[in-house]
């Protein structure tokens, strides 16, 4: 447990501290900052729908465009999920 809150701000870590294990302290921050399976499973959906509805833009560059298309999938994998 002590790993952890060396890791975290005293703001985090009072969210953590009631928590008996340090197995329920990682669940409980990866519950609050990632959300919960049905959020992650919603974010997917519309970070997906996003991506099929990317278009170029006229005024942007390929680059920029290229940007667009890697943070889109970078967020997607951030979730856990596989794209190809």
């Amino acid at each position: 447990m002590s790993c952890i809150q060396n890791c975290v701000t005293d703001v985090i870590f009072t969210r953590i501290m009631a928590c008996d294990t340090p197995r329920q302290a990682w669940d409980k921050l990866k519950e609050e900052f990632q959300g919960s399976e049905r959020t992650r499973q919603q974010q997917f959906l519309n970070l997906r729908r996003d991506f099929e509805n990317l278009k170029m833009k006229e005024e942007e560059t390929v680059k920029q465009y290229s940007n667009r298309i890697t943070a889109v999938v970078n967020s997607i994998r951030l979730l856990g999920e596989e794209f190809s």
